[in-house]
């Protein structure tokens, strides 16, 4: 990964890259609040190489409609859980960079892993660290919470999901493009069927019979609901046939 750096002050600095490619270097303040990181290029410039021991990849949103790009599983993984949490409305990968004030112990720039925009106007700075790596990180995180809290940004240091919410969360990620995305008519018929609560076989057997689907068919729209959760189930427990089904009010 490229270097950026910020010239060193006695507060602390925050370097953006901006959609059109300009450079914005401001201190914390509310102003910073409306910047629209969420569409912000790249902070740094990534460098591929043969043999690079990192996971390194593009997702493809749901939410953006575009690539995202992720540098280790764990933060693909937070990439999944943007695109689905229904009150994120975009979000950008490491579009920023916070440099501490002289003087600050072991003082190091510090570029978070994603910027997400809220569907109430709010921004929420994430750091992407496994479980075992935090407390190693815990003051870099507790001057980045200081940081958006200037600014007036929420702040969240993501771990990753519990074995059975992964497995659930991959499974139905897979569901989240367009070409399973239901007609009108076929997404009604699904919200009736699952209206008070009804286990997943027999919500897709009346699927299937009012909508005139077979199963493969009446499956895929239902996966893809779940992921935009139009229908919802407890993501803590197994995906089985008889795992209880809601829909949601539109």
């Amino acid at each position: 990964m490229g270097k950026t750096f910020v010239a060193a002050s006695d507060e602390t600095m925050c370097m953006i890259r901006t959609a059109d490619g300009e450079r914005l270097v401001t201190p914390l303040g509310p102003d910073l609040a409306r910047v629209a990181v969420e569409h912000a290029r790249p902070i740094r410039e990534v460098i591929s190489y043969k043999q690079k021991r990192s996971f390194e990849g593009d997702y493809w949103s749901a939410t953006l409609g575009c690539l995202v790009h992720h540098e280790s599983g764990l933060e693909k993984r937070f990439a999944v859980e943007a695109d689905f949490r229904r009150e994120v409305v975009a979000y950008s990968w490491q579009p920023l960079i916070f440099s501490w004030p002289r003087g600050t112990p072991g003082r190091r720039d510090h570029v978070p892993d994603f910027f997400c925009r809220l569907d109430n106007g709010d921004g929420l700075v994430v750091d992407v660290k496994s479980a075992d790596h935090t407390e190693a990180a815990a003051d870099q995180f507790a001057l980045t919470r200081t940081a958006c809290e200037t600014v007036g940004w929420q702040y969240e240091v993501f771990s990753g999901w519990e074995p059975q919410r992964a497995f659930n969360m991959e499974h139905l990620c897979t569901y989240r493009r367009t070409r399973f995305i239901p007609t009108p008519p076929v997404r009604d018929a699904a919200l009736t069927a699952f209206d008070g609560g009804a286990s997943f076989n027999l919500g897709m057997r009346r699927l299937m019979r009012e909508a005139a689907l077979p199963e493969h068919e009446a499956r895929m729209h239902l996966y893809n609901m779940m992921w935009h959760q139009q229908l919802t189930f407890d993501l803590e427990q197994p995906l089985r046939s008889s795992t209880i089904v809601t829909a949601q009010n539109p």
